[in-house]
């Protein structure tokens, strides 16, 4: 039996741990979790565990992390899980699909992260209320550094937060940072510039708030999680600014005056061999890489500089939870090298936002995933694209289950194709994926088994449905206006599937709009916009034009969540983009006019379509738009017994920072 700890939830002092097992058997019994301090040897067991199916729940206290060794302030603990077969124990480690790191009270840090085999370790860190406050990220920018922190510990909220930047040899030389307005609403940001630097002299970075009625001063210092990639920066007049990290990873800074053209040259060739030793250890094991890599011309090496390939609905798009993901790195690694694997029609879109790209199928395209330390996808890759050893790869997936999937599809019907060898393909695929992301424990089981999947599942929400929790009425009005919908209009979404049996030939699908446009024009074109959004798989165009003062056809819109956004209410059939929409705890509709046939004749549900869904039900057009009326009159679910347990059930797992912990953990992987 395997288990993998895949979820914790804290509530004030209690955190709820969630083990999925995998190969539970009916005749394992008093199962019981062990805790094993890694230095002291100091242990502990719980045996107050919740079982249900193949989700194994127990409460702990943070309190129980902090052991009782004298003098120790740091605590590892590995995690086992033990069970009774017949008249023995059987045990195993729990293995680790779960990362965090947050800051509990002002002296005690945890971090649940995996060791090198994947095994977990919770660490328990105490400190005194003078230690490090510890950063996000630091980035080095052309003429400038960026400081990011979140502005919470625990629970509660740190108030009239000011970082200095104080002169070890002369305090009257400190000044104060100016305080920028974060991406993130959840993070603060700092800058300093670095003519704002005195040339031969030092600096510490320190931070001042108020928390729970202190007024707390501390020095500044970076988690784990993230570190400098480079010990130095050159601002426009040619001196360098060294960021350099204590051992408790205080940060400072020092400022060099500016060389002369011979000094400038001999920095020059020091700081190259400062990279090039970092990069490798010693000069002599960079040489004999070199030399090993000539040896084995046909082999494949990584590139030297983190290199990440993105990649959304196989080069159609960018969009999705890859983008997500994208951003995030954008921001907080900005040194590492990002690539979008596009189709040529992307190129405009790619140049006109700054997106670094390369063109799918092509011999540059063939070396930069055979030399990518990580690949970022949301769909799956032919067979033929072969990964490298060190190529992490990590499968975003694109949505909730709501059909049936891989393994669970009895009878496939898509061209191209036989049920027996799409089976077999997609499990072959799935077992390539290092961490698959999944928004629930609905979704993880499903995965599991439709996939034959084995690997990594990190149970941490969808990315992409980040910014659903995040976005404020400010950017939904910019976005209303980006679109050309007046801001006192209504929107509806109307967001269908396609059908497996829908198609034309090979790749070619085709849908027939199931209501009149002309009708919905007549009753709601006044005080209504209707977004259609067609799968990408459907070939035809629907024509609009005739209906363009309250139709916009967006199917090519790149991000959808831009859609979800701007929409009073969502409209759809059998796609899962119900499940997304349920962040924004708006009204959904649902209109599976083919009912009985595809549930039938098609790929059937995992849900019981008629009692599990968070919305009405309707079959024909006059009924849509009557529902579609009340629904625009009630546009909070809040309130809605039925869909508030749907939420529970699929969204309340995302709290708004998927993409960071996603980041975070492409970033230890690629070390590792």
């Amino acid at each position: 039996m395997r288990a993998i700890l895949s979820d914790v939830q804290a509530q004030q002092e209690m955190q709820q741990f969630e083990v999925e097992l995998i190969g539970l058997t009916q005749q394992a019994k008093n199962l019981r979790v062990i805790f094993i301090e890694q230095e002291s040897l100091e242990s502990f067991t719980i045996d107050q565990i919740n079982l249900q199916e193949n989700i194994l729940e127990f409460p702990l206290t943070f309190h129980q992390l902090k052991g009782h060794f004298p003098g120790q302030t740091r605590f590892v603990w590995e995690v086992y899980l033990q069970w009774q077969v017949a008249d023995h124990f059987e045990t195993v480690q729990i293995e680790n699909e779960y990362i965090e790191t947050k800051q509990i009270d002002l002296t005690t840090f945890q971090k649940i992260s995996g060791d090198f085999s994947g095994f977990t370790n919770i660490e328990l860190t105490e400190k005194n209320q003078d230690a490090v406050f510890e950063l996000h990220n630091v980035q080095r920018l052309s003429d400038r550094i960026r400081l990011v922190g979140a502005p919470k510990i625990g629970d509660q909220v740190m108030k009239n937060i000011v970082i200095t930047v104080g002169n070890t040899d002369n305090q009257n030389n400190s000044f104060r940072l100016t305080n920028n307005i974060s991406t993130y609403s959840d993070l603060f940001v700092f800058e300093l510039l670095l003519t704002d630097l005195k040339v031969n002299q030092k600096y510490i970075l320190k931070i001042a708030y108020d928390f729970e009625g202190s007024h707390i001063h501390q020095q500044v210092g970076l988690i784990s999680e993230f570190d400098l990639s480079k010990d130095f920066a050159t601002d426009a007049n040619g001196q360098t600014v060294f960021l350099e990290k204590s051992y408790d990873n205080v940060i400072s800074l020092t400022r060099l005056e500016k060389s002369s053209k011979f000094s400038t040259i001999t920095q020059s060739l020091v700081n190259k061999t400062q990279r090039l030793l970092s990069a490798s250890g010693v000069l002599a094991t960079k040489l004999k890489l070199l030399w090993i890599k000539r040896l084995f011309k046909r082999s494949r090496s990584p590139f030297v500089k983190p290199t990440i390939v993105f990649e959304s609905f196989g080069g159609r798009q960018v969009s999705d939870s890859p983008l997500a993901i994208y951003r995030v790195f954008k921001e907080f690694y900005p040194s590492y090298n990002l690539v979008w694997a596009i189709y040529p029609e992307l190129k405009a879109f790619c140049r006109e936002h700054g997106i670094r790209y390369v063109v799918r199928n092509s011999a540059k395209w063939v070396n930069l995933m055979r030399r990518a330390q990580c690949w970022v996808s949301n769909a799956r890759y032919p067979s033929w694209v072969k990964k490298s050893k060190f190529t992490f790869y990590l499968q975003t997936w694109h949505g909730t289950p709501l059909k049936k999937l891989g393994l669970d599809i009895k009878q496939v019907t898509m061209p191209g194709t036989d049920t027996a060898s799409y089976h077999r393909n997609f499990t072959r695929e799935a077992n390539r994926w290092d961490a698959l992301i999944s928004p629930n424990d609905y979704s993880t089981n499903i995965f599991r088994s439709a996939f034959g999947y084995k690997n990594q599942v990190l149970k941490l929400g969808y990315p992409r449905n980040d910014e659903l929790l995040q976005a404020t009425p400010e950017q939904i009005t910019q976005l209303k206006q980006s679109m050309g919908i007046p801001a006192n209009k209504k929107v509806v979404l109307y967001a269908p599937t396609y059908r497996d049996n829908s198609y034309i030939s090979t790749g070619k699908y085709t849908f027939k709009l199931p209501f009149s446009l002309k009708d919905f024009q007549e009753r709601y074109g006044k005080e209504t916009i209707l977004i259609l959004r067609m799968h990408y798989l459907i070939a035809n165009q629907i024509d609009t034009l005739e209906f363009k003062d309250c139709v916009l056809n967006l199917s090519d819109y790149p991000n959808i969540s831009d859609l979800y956004l701007v929409s009073d209410l969502l409209v759809t059939d059998y796609s899962s983009v119900f499940f997304d929409f349920a962040y924004l705890k708006r009204p959904i509709l649902f209109y599976p006019y083919d009912y009985e046939m595809y549930k039938n004749e098609l790929r059937g549900f995992y849900l019981d379509y008629e009692h599990e869904l968070p919305g009405k039900i309707v079959h024909n057009e006059t009924d849509l738009f009557s529902e579609m009326n009340e629904a625009l009159k009630n546009p909070d679910m809040t309130n809605n017994r039925r869909f508030q347990e749907f939420y529970k059930r699929f969204c309340a797992i995302n709290s708004g920072d998927a993409s960071r912990k996603v980041v975070n953990y492409i970033v230890n992987a690629i070390r590792k």
